[in-house]
């Protein structure tokens, strides 16, 4: 399994393998991944960060949300910055396709790559399609 540089958590299981679990709709519906959604203009991923972390790296998931370790402090936007690089790194896409939509100041962020479905993201990300 290619695995686009990263460096799997300490004790976890496989990069985003606790990321990408299915959960059902509560009513026996279509299964759908909580911390990946679609809209218009791309696809977006929920994230909760962690900031100056040992290494930057996919760290499972919390509720609806995928969680990310990332090395740079939150100061200036460098945390911010170094989640871009990596979501685009990760994905193998243009770093201009990735923006942050929501969460400048919060460990909590939206993030959207444009251009892009949810399953073409699915495919790319670590332990998932």
């Amino acid at each position: 399994m290619e695995t686009n540089g990263l460096v799997p958590a300490r004790g976890r299981r496989t990069e985003l393998e606790a990321c990408t679990r299915e959960v059902g709709d509560g009513r026996g519906g279509a299964m759908a991944h909580e911390f990946l959604t679609s809209d218009a203009a791309g696809c977006l991923l929920a994230l909760k960060v962690v900031p100056r972390s040992r290494r930057t790296e996919w760290a499972g998931w919390t509720g609806p949300e995928a969680k990310l370790r990332i090395q740079a402090p939150p100061v200036d936007g460098a945390a911010n910055e170094a989640v871009l690089e990596f979501v685009a790194r990760t994905l193998g896409c243009h770093r201009r396709q990735v923006e942050l939509v929501r969460g400048g100041t919060s460990r909590r962020k939206v993030v959207r790559v444009g251009g892009v479905t949810r399953e073409w993201v699915m495919e790319r990300l670590p332990g998932g399609g």
